[in-house]
């Protein structure tokens, strides 16, 4: 498939002097595409904010309590829960894996979203 100046070069060369329908008709065609690919773009922008939305409601408001919070640190670190702290926020869950390490992780109040962990046993 041909881009749109390639059709207009080629258009324009077959015929010595461009006709006025034949620029009309580029024109239209121009505006057309541009339309369709801005209706495109729309589109893509909606779909890719609708998941991070969506997530977000999954609670209905409602918070996580610590429990929940000390389960989804769980599930991600994979070791046993030593201490909850709640802050703001959210909650700062220590956690030992089972190679002997403590590990923390923030799980957001609202969200339930799991922090990357970070390494207690870091070296000063």
């Amino acid at each position: 498939m041909l881009g749109l100046a390639n059709e207009a070069r080629l258009l324009i060369s077959w015929n010595t002097v461009a006709r006025k329908s034949d620029v009309r008709f580029l024109k239209e065609r121009v505006m057309k595409t541009f339309i369709q690919h801005t209706m495109i773009l729309i589109v893509m922008t909606c779909l890719s904010i609708m998941p991070g939305y969506a997530h977000q409601q999954d609670n209905n408001g409602r918070q996580l309590d610590k429990a929940q919070a000390a389960e989804r640190a769980k599930q991600q670190v994979n070791g046993r829960i030593l201490r909850i702290d709640k802050n703001k926020d959210n909650y700062r869950v220590k956690v030992l894996k089972k190679s002997g390490r403590v590990v923390s992780v923030d799980v957001d109040k609202r969200s339930g979203e799991v922090s990357p962990p970070k390494d207690k046993d870091r070296k000063r």
